[in-house]
């Protein structure tokens, strides 16, 4: 499972740090770079203060080797822009964003995927933040980069439609975000095969469109192709929020229905 690998994982890079402090001394580059992904582990584990220590300790040493901003450098300061906005800590997670973007930029070019990269998080910090306007900017920002550089059937891209489908979804404009959620979902079909739990989100944002519509039968359909696909991922909170979603559907369409008559079936 995802926490195994994760510990052995993390079992491996302690292992490598600490035959790397032995051979090249506490500051080299390798060794920053373990730090960094010890801190991504525990990033994705949801550790984010251990991770913030990690991702600390690698810029330390990548600062002290040179006198200038560099990718890295800039890499270090991304993923504490992520602890941060994991925290809740919006405004830290801003600045941190804004100085990885600042260094890719120079460093990179405008038109990096990096750099698409930094626009698409700081439009998440500033859709928390309640900011719709400057999240769209930063989100159209990201896929004009991404659409350039990587192609309007990567998976990136898709990424950025789902993100402008969210927005237009909160303001409640359900028709642009049907087509967003609709683009994206195209795209991931493609790139990732029908079976792919990033489809399922988006089979079940469009479902959740459908039902803001007051389109019943549009949004059972979605929110079951949904399902369909998490039984077999046995994900089982993603299975029970879908059945939920269909429970209430299925409410709305005949009101004597009972929340208590849809199963939850857990894929083996």
């Amino acid at each position: 499972n995802n926490k195994g690998n994760g510990d052995k994982a993390i079992e491996q890079y302690q292992l490598a740090l600490a035959i790397l402090i032995k051979a090249l001394g506490p500051y080299h580059p390798e060794v920053a770079t373990c730090y960094n992904n010890l801190g991504v582990i525990y990033s994705d584990k949801g550790d984010f203060d251990r991770a913030i220590g990690f991702f600390e300790q690698s810029l330390t040493i990548r600062a002290k080797a040179t006198n200038r901003d560099t990718p890295e450098i800039a890499t270090n300061y991304n993923n504490l822009g992520l602890c941060y906005n994991g925290k809740g800590d919006q405004d830290r997670g801003e600045e941190y964003y804004l100085k990885a973007l600042a260094i890719w930029e120079q460093t990179l070019g405008a038109n990096h995927p990096l750099v698409a990269t930094s626009f698409s998080n700081l439009g998440t910090i500033y859709q928390k933040k309640g900011d719709l306007d400057r999240a769209t900017s930063c989100y159209n920002k990201s896929l004009a980069i991404r659409l350039q550089a990587l192609g309007p059937d990567h998976t990136d891209v898709a990424s950025c439609y789902t993100n402008l489908g969210n927005i237009r979804a909160i303001k409640k404009d359900y028709d642009a975000a049907l087509e967003y959620y609709g683009k994206s979902l195209c795209i991931q079909t493609s790139a990732l095969g029908p079976g792919h739990p990033d489809v399922a989100t988006n089979f079940n944002n469009v479902g959740a469109m459908y039902k803001n519509k007051g389109n019943i039968g549009e949004a059972i359909g979605n929110y079951s192709q949904a399902l369909a696909i998490w039984e077999h991922s046995s994900n089982y909170l993603d299975i029970v929020r879908m059945s939920w979603n269909m429970a209430k559907s299925l409410r709305e369409k005949a009101p004597s229905f009972s929340l208590e008559a849809v199963s939850v079936g857990i894929g083996a």
